[in-house]
């Protein structure tokens, strides 16, 4: 009895788990990612002007949005190198975030006396050994440039940019171990983007149904876009959560 008992306690420990584990990364994912974002139907870029702002900015509940060109790249610092996720953003994106409440060390700005800087997830700035307070060392973002199938990598065809670590930051493992944020100049700059981005993040005034506001953004929008919510965002880690309390 005794060892069925502690069987039993066992098991329900670790199944209350799962069934609050779903609601944690929600209220996580919630506080970090915008309410709603635009993304390409197909493809991983889009061109962004002036007027394609204004007509979103316009819609009634929105407060602002927030352009962002994401992709792979490579970061070395002091002899150290690592494949990060680099998000080039907006000033309007740190405004809007709650970013602050998740710092460790730092402050979170983009740029400091005419240099970009760059905002570290905890994983990363342990693997590169990021100095904050050592001004001499400066972190390298490295991008190949284009080259064609079959051609050789060299110096020349790779793009560079030089940027200042000013804060690090912890959310969650998957951001913390990946995620570098930077300024929108500096990512296009390196990644060479021009006028396309790879999404635009849109946060809302309060009040104001998420669903509503999604909606009307797909029809401005129409079937070259689409529009998520922070589930949407996650969906493959939700669903697998909901499995795994199934059983």
């Amino acid at each position: 009895m005794i060892g069925v008992a502690i069987g039993t306690m066992a098991l329900i420990i670790v199944m209350s788990v799962f069934n609050g584990l779903e609601d944690v990364l929600r209220s996580v994912y919630q506080t970090f990612d915008p309410e709603l974002n635009i993304l390409p139907a197909t493809g991983k870029s889009f061109e962004v002007s002036p007027q394609f702002i204004r007509k979103i900015e316009a819609i009634e509940g929105v407060q602002s949005t927030a352009q962002v060109i994401e992709d792979n790249a490579l970061v070395a610092y002091r002899g150290q190198q690592v494949v990060v996720r680099l998000k080039g953003i907006e000033k309007s994106y740190l405004s809007m975030n709650k970013l602050d409440t998740f710092l460790l060390a730092g402050k979170s700005k983009l740029s400091d006396t005419n240099k970009e800087c760059a905002i570290l997830g905890a994983g990363v700035a342990h693997e590169l050994g990021i100095l904050l307070d050592n001004d001499r060392y400066e972190m390298e973002i490295i991008y190949p440039g284009n080259v064609r199938p079959g051609a050789s990598l060299n110096a020349r065809a790779l793009q560079k940019v030089s940027v200042k670590p000013s804060a690090i930051f912890s959310v969650e493992a998957a951001y913390d171990e990946s995620l570098v944020l930077t300024s929108l100049k500096a990512a296009k700059k390196v990644l060479r983007y021009g006028k396309r981005r790879t999404s635009v993040e849109v946060y809302l005034e309060n009040g104001y149904s998420i669903s509503e506001i999604k909606s009307k953004l797909r029809t401005l929008l129409g079937a070259e876009f689409k529009v998520s919510d922070s589930d949407e965002q996650h969906a493959s880690l939700l669903k697998a959560i909901k499995i795994e309390k199934l059983f």
